[in-house]
């Protein structure tokens, strides 16, 4: 099966590692740098209302930078590594996920991918927490087509426990 990976798409997979596996922690970060930062202005004797007035603004503009900041790093890294964006090819066999890009091909057993996760867009074929082969839906001509590489995947991953 032939799939076309576009910068875009890796942005996602980022995305989708960072909102699911490491929730806590975004959320965290999202809402107690706020705080923080009007606690520590309210402590050194502003007024509540200006502490948290430039700490939700502060906060806000910080969580903006960083987000397109690390698209941008996301972005940068598929140029600077060959085989992350462009034309792959997957293959469901007994033996595992054979892949193959312009820089590399090799087998990803069975027994090496910790799962499969979905979202609208995307199925991720997790190899470990942050890593996965990337299979857009757009991919499939039908929903059956993709029901077909998902009961696949599944019945060998099965197959190999």
């Amino acid at each position: 099966m032939k799939v076309i990976i576009t910068k875009e798409d890796y942005w996602q997979l980022n995305k989708f590692v960072m909102l699911s596996k490491y929730k806590a922690t975004v959320y965290s970060y999202l809402i107690g740098m706020p705080i923080i930062i009007a606690l520590i202005l309210y402590v050194t004797k502003t007024s509540l209302w200006y502490s948290v007035t430039f700490g939700l603004t502060a906060g806000i503009l910080i969580h903006l930078f960083s987000y397109f900041r690390l698209k941008q790093r996301v972005y940068k890294l598929t140029v600077e590594n060959k085989g992350i964006v462009g034309e792959q090819e997957l293959e469901v066999t007994e033996k595992g996920l054979v892949w193959k890009n312009e820089a590399t091909e090799g087998l990803t057993q069975w027994s090496g991918i910790e799962g499969v996760e979905q979202n609208k867009e995307y199925v991720f074929i997790f190899i470990n927490k942050i890593m996965a082969h990337i299979v857009p839906k757009r991919t499939f001509e039908s929903q059956t087509e993709l029901d077909r590489f998902l009961a696949g995947i599944q019945q060998n991953l099965m197959n190999s426990k």
